[in-house]
């Protein structure tokens, strides 16, 4: 739990944070709205300025973009409440009761974590090819991304977690996921000129 929720950062999902029930819930789904705008921004501009060609580098960009739109997504379609924590909201989840848009937030989640997934390995693998500074730590940490990936889909599995009785913690695997994912920014636009036609 931290001082503006009372999830835990261990056992709940980042998406819980932002869900209908969820204080300060706005704030969370804002910062999603204007980080998935900023990133489709970005892609138009690296395609106005130097095109998408049909390479791993043109392969990325898209892939950015559609991590962008479907975060952008993800932000206006909200979880209705916090399923690890509640256990109405589980049931609920489970009978196929809650919003439409609590399904489309789990749909959307999923097309921004594969072009995430996608964006990355792609663009880490062009910056290799072109003798990038750091090409090699953004492929380490795709492999970073990718272990905690399957460290999620771990959790997912039947019987591994139930409400009350939390034998996981996928909320750890998904924020070391979200802290290699920024690190990942972090190398490729300071290695490779953030897009800026010189890579």
């Amino acid at each position: 739990a931290g001082p503006f929720s009372d999830l835990s950062p261990w056992h709940s999902w980042a998406s819980e944070l932002g869900a209908q029930d969820q204080p300060h819930a706005w704030f969370v789904r804002a910062g999603d709205v204007l980080a998935g705008a900023l990133m489709v921004l970005w892609v138009g501009l690296v395609a106005r300025r130097g095109g998408l060609r049909r390479d791993l580098r043109g392969l990325g960009v898209v892939a950015a973009g559609v991590f962008g739109a479907a975060t952008v997504a993800d932000a206006l379609l909200p979880m209705a409440c916090a399923s690890t924590v509640d256990a109405a909201c589980l049931a609920a989840e489970q009978a196929g009761t809650l919003p439409w848009t609590h399904t489309a937030h789990s749909v959307s989640s999923s097309v921004a974590g594969t072009a995430l997934g996608v964006a990355a390995a792609a663009l880490s693998l062009a910056a290799l090819r072109r003798g990038r500074p750091g090409a090699r730590v953004l492929l380490v940490l795709v492999g970073v991304m990718l272990a905690t990936l399957g460290w999620q889909l771990a959790c997912l599995a039947p019987g591994t977690a139930r409400v009350g009785e939390v034998l996981t913690v996928p909320g750890l695997a998904q924020r070391v996921q979200l802290l290699g994912t920024v690190a990942w920014w972090v190398v490729f636009a300071v290695g490779t000129g953030w897009g800026a036609g010189r890579w």
